[in-house]
């Protein structure tokens, strides 16, 4: 049977075998011998390029980037 608690804001769920963590950011955390079909649902929806932040510059930089490129296309 499953238990469910809370230690501070983290909520946890002991599923006998394998454990859970919720944090409050919305990240979940597992521990122990977690069944093949969580396994399956996570990597299925596992994308590791939506993780990695890219910066972009100011708002300034990106319009000059714009620019810039716009008159590139204009004289091609």
């Amino acid at each position: 049977m499953t238990k469910i608690w809370y230690d501070g804001d983290i909520k946890k769920v002991d599923h006998g075998d394998w454990q859970e963590w919720f944090f409050p950011s919305g990240m979940r955390y597992t521990e122990g011998n977690i069944p093949e079909e969580e396994q399956f649902e996570f990597y299925g929806r596992y994308n590791p390029k939506a993780a990695r932040i890219k910066h972009r510059g100011s708002p300034e930089e990106l319009l000059a980037l714009a620019k810039k490129q716009m008159r590139e296309e204009e004289n091609e």
